[in-house]
């Protein structure tokens, strides 16, 4: 294993609270309680679909709202190694009313994957050491 995460070797990972891309070769959480109790995400990105969703998530891994505030498009560094993005939901009264465009809910997916691709060239270079 390189350590290079391909993207046709991941899946998404998705709830009402939380997006995820996991690699193939790992398990998915089948609870919040497992996905809390697993203790290493380095090189993780959860995508927090709207401000329930980012609270929801600090709330499972035990950490407090406040050293976590949500805002769109906030990346927040977890001590687990998660990635955790932040996204306005991508409901109808915020697309309708423009609070949520395409280009700014595109763009966060667009940062969950350079995080992923500079976290597996770190992987990579570890490797290679």
């Amino acid at each position: 294993d390189d350590g290079i995460i391909d993207p046709a070797e991941t899946r998404r990972y998705l709830t009402r609270s939380l997006e995820m891309l996991i690699t193939k070769r790992e398990e998915l959480p089948k609870s919040w309680e497992e996905f809390a109790a697993k203790k290493e995400w380095k090189g993780h990105v959860a995508i927090a679909l709207g401000r329930v969703a980012h609270e929801s998530t600090l709330a499972a891994l035990g950490l407090r709202q406040r050293d976590y505030k949500f805002a769109h498009g906030a990346v927040h560094r977890l001590p687990s190694g998660l990635a955790l993005a932040d996204s306005y939901h991508c409901s109808r009264y915020k697309t309708n009313t423009g609070r949520l465009t395409a280009p700014m809910f595109e763009s966060v997916f667009a940062t969950a994957r350079d995080l992923i691709a500079a976290a597996s060239v770190r992987r990579r270079l570890d490797l290679q050491r």
